[in-house]
């Protein structure tokens, strides 16, 4: 497997934020022209530096594909071009054999822990304070975080910002090599590496 790292490097008029939402709607978009009949694209993506605590992404993902030929078409250091005071692009590199696996998924948080709980009881007959008091139980699978790290986008299509939140989760290898224009998947897994 092959892989390419791109590094985001902010600068005093140029917050990450900004940066992460222009470079990865470009890399989306480049996505979206090479995805297949189902949607899919060959190219999974890893974030190095991901942290739910403290929450954050870092500044660095890795774009993986089969073949050397995949990232040499996919032209990242083409599509990216206008920020590339900005924007640093490794060569082509082997991933290296001892590593772990990781799929990285969009999540759909489903609100803040008082929405939940204002559901929960509408949905149960409960009281609210009850809803809330189970959902804080340290046994309720409910009661850990639902928010994720994100990248800040703008839908192109609709026109409106979202939070692109995704969720890693640790896996096994897998032989599935199927992503969405994202380069997330909620069945195939990625490599992790230092």
């Amino acid at each position: 497997m092959k892989y390419v790292e791109v590094t985001l490097m902010p600068g005093i008029d140029v917050p990450l934020s900004f940066l992460w939402k222009k470079v990865f709607t470009k890399v989306h978009l480049r996505l979206v022209e090479v995805q297949d009949s189902n949607q899919n694209v060959p190219f999974g993506f890893s974030f190095p530096e991901y942290s739910e605590n403290p929450l954050g992404i870092g500044n660095k993902f890795r774009v993986f594909s089969k073949t050397d030929h995949d990232l040499l078409d996919l032209d990242l250091a083409g599509n990216l071009s206008n920020y590339s005071d900005y924007v640093h692009l490794t060569r082509i590199r082997n991933v290296p054999e001892a590593c772990t696996y990781a799929r990285y998924r969009r999540a759909q948080p489903n609100g803040n822990l008082e929405k939940i709980a204002r559901r929960k009881a509408m949905r149960e007959g409960i009281l609210y304070s009850e809803a809330l008091k189970v959902l804080k139980r340290p046994d309720s699978n409910k009661s850990g975080s639902n928010v994720f790290p994100y990248i800040y986008m703008k839908s192109l299509s609709s026109n409106q910002d979202f939070c692109l939140f995704i969720k890693k989760e640790k896996a096994a290898f897998s032989q599935e090599f199927f992503f969405s224009t994202y380069g997330l998947s909620s069945i195939c897994v990625v490599p992790e590496f230092v």
